[in-house]
């Protein structure tokens, strides 16, 4: 579970360089699966992240991203939480979190 949420929240800002497209959640379905994220786990990210995240919500996540040092998949969830946190956008933070969490744990 660990290695599929960690590199999900710091690398699903790819995204926003689609956002205005068409059909954004099959974009953002694809970009999760490019950075390495599991088919499956993508397929249940992507919903949840079209509906409740924002343009710029994801133009966020993609400038953390780019901040990043080193391997995403071995950050620990504090470290992500404390890079999601220097954001300063409470819903963004709780929404990636929430929705990574609930769909790593899915069956």
């Amino acid at each position: 579970m660990r290695k599929a949420l960690l590199p999900l929240l710091l690398t699903c800002g790819l995204i926003a360089a689609t956002a205005g497209c068409v059909n954004r959640e099959g974009v953002i379905r694809q970009h999760l699966v490019q950075a390495g994220i599991p088919e499956s786990l993508a397929r249940c990210m992507a919903d949840p992240l079209n509906r409740e995240l924002s343009d710029e919500d994801l133009r966020k996540l993609a400038q953390l991203a780019g901040t990043v040092k080193g391997d995403p998949a071995r950050m620990s969830y504090g470290q992500v939480l404390s890079a999601l946190s220097t954001l300063g956008d409470r819903h963004l933070t709780e929404v990636s979190l929430r929705t990574a969490a609930g769909c790593a744990l899915r069956p």
